[in-house]
């Protein structure tokens, strides 16, 4: 949409065009953006544009930006297990028709 919004097309990349990624990715607080940035700089070689020196130095710097102060990993708390074998009876049938036992 930035693109756009600025009337360019997003594919080839240019420098400008990867810093506002890198940009806007930090400021909306994205703590996957590297693997965002990763699919786009994927799909510019995909289109059998070059890789140059210059996004290279970019992306180098983008990523040091997005991973400072993003903090340790956030993990998902633990599955009770074996609270799963007090679940009631019904659990053993698709709540619908067609649909999934135990969803």
């Amino acid at each position: 949409r930035r693109c756009a919004a600025r009337c360019w097309q997003p594919y080839p990349l240019t420098v400008t065009k990867l810093r506002l990624c890198f940009a806007l990715l930090k400021a909306g607080g994205y703590r996957a953006a590297l693997q965002y940035t990763s699919d786009i700089k994927r799909e510019h070689i995909r289109q059998d544009h070059p890789w140059t020196e210059s996004l290279t130095l970019e992306w180098a710097d983008g990523a040091r930006s997005v991973k400072r102060g993003i903090g340790p990993p956030k993990k998902a708390g633990a599955l009770p297990l074996l609270d799963l074998a007090a679940l009631p009876e019904f659990w053993n049938k698709p709540l619908g028709a067609g649909g999934p036992c135990r969803p």
